[in-house]
């Protein structure tokens, strides 16, 4: 039997497929994508009309510091240059700066990763009101137990 991938690698796949997958939503993004490489090849690196994101500078929040949370803060901040913010039930000293309050990093983010495990706490903490928070079109990487976000409420 092939040994498992670390935790934190399995996260961070997941958070590439579903990344990359508002990508594939549309063959017109598709379509730029290769237009876009193809400039590139050609040497032309303007900007004006590639699609994504561009991570450096990217607000993300990071809810749970857990193993898996502090290795994805680790890998934002400091290998992509992306300005991040967390939250978690334990408060990290190493993570001083990075660490705030539940509702101001709902709000900070462009990309909100959950990583909480379920506990009676963290049952249903992302709500309709919590979930109001977040900036118009962000996006959300859960990769924790369902039950803690309010699935209808993401529906509504």
């Amino acid at each position: 039997m092939p040994p498992r991938a670390k935790p934190e690698t399995r996260a961070t796949r997941h958070m590439i497929v579903v990344l990359g997958d508002q990508l594939s939503h549309t063959s017109a993004a598709l379509r730029d994508l290769g237009a876009a490489r193809l400039r590139a090849a050609a040497g032309d690196l303007s900007e004006a009309r590639v699609l994504g994101r561009e991570v450096r500078g990217l607000r993300v929040g990071v809810l749970g510091l857990g193993a898996i949370g502090r290795r994805i803060v680790t890998l934002l901040r400091d290998g992509f240059g992306a300005e991040v913010r967390a939250w978690s039930r334990t408060l990290r000293p190493e993570l001083e700066g990075v660490q705030g309050a539940l509702e101001d990093v709902l709000s900070h983010a462009h990309v909100l990763i959950v990583c909480l495990a379920l506990t009676p706490e963290t049952r249903g903490l992302l709500d309709a009101a919590r979930l109001g928070l977040l900036r118009d079109g962000a996006t959300l990487v859960h990769l924790c137990p369902a039950a803690v976000l309010d699935t209808k409420a993401l529906r509504a």
